[in-house]
């Protein structure tokens, strides 16, 4: 079974939301990441044949994470079973991170 993230359709709002979020949850954030997402998405996020999360935060600053790790239709199954939502949101505000660097 494969987990990863993909797009799902952008909100209405083009406004970028500001993320606060702190150090800790991001470095927790990634300890999942590359525990549970590195495999396909690369330890960069940007991608091992697959979507590129650097790019996709950016293009996307409000799309729903929560819904793209539950058990939304996708390509890939969702984490909601796997995950806590405190690891979720961490995992969130690791990739946002990302869209930073």
């Amino acid at each position: 079974m494969r987990h990863g993230v993909v797009p799902v359709a952008e909100s209405e709002n083009k406004t970028p939301v500001t993320r606060i979020y702190s150090a800790e949850s991001v470095l927790r954030g990634r300890r999942i990441y590359m525990n549970k997402c590195s495999q396909c998405h690369g330890e960069n996020g940007r991608g091992v044949d697959k979507v590129d999360l650097q790019k996709l935060s950016k293009e996307i600053p409000n799309f729903n994470f929560y819904l793209l790790v539950s058990s939304y239709k996708q390509k890939m199954p969702g984490w909601k079973n796997v995950l806590t939502e405190k690891e979720i949101k961490d995992l969130e505000n690791y990739i946002y991170s990302l869209a930073k660097k």
